[in-house]
């Protein structure tokens, strides 16, 4: 999970890519728990534990190519 996001002092901002150079930008409070950032990697991003950043990089690349 932490592969797709960074955090900071205020919280989680999430950096999956969703166009060419632009990243989701979501950010979550320090309140918030874990599972709220998987649940987002997975309604926003269709990303499941299975799948790890180099293959959602490689899915990516031939459905937009």
């Amino acid at each position: 999970m932490w592969d797709w996001f960074e955090a900071d002092e205020t919280g989680a901002t999430c950096q999956v890519e969703i166009a060419e150079n632009q990243t989701c930008g979501r950010h979550y409070k320090n309140a918030s728990s874990t599972g709220n950032l998987i649940i987002h990697l997975n309604n926003k991003h269709q990303i499941t534990e299975g799948i790890k950043k180099q293959d959602f990089v490689v899915i990516k690349i031939m459905l937009f190519n």
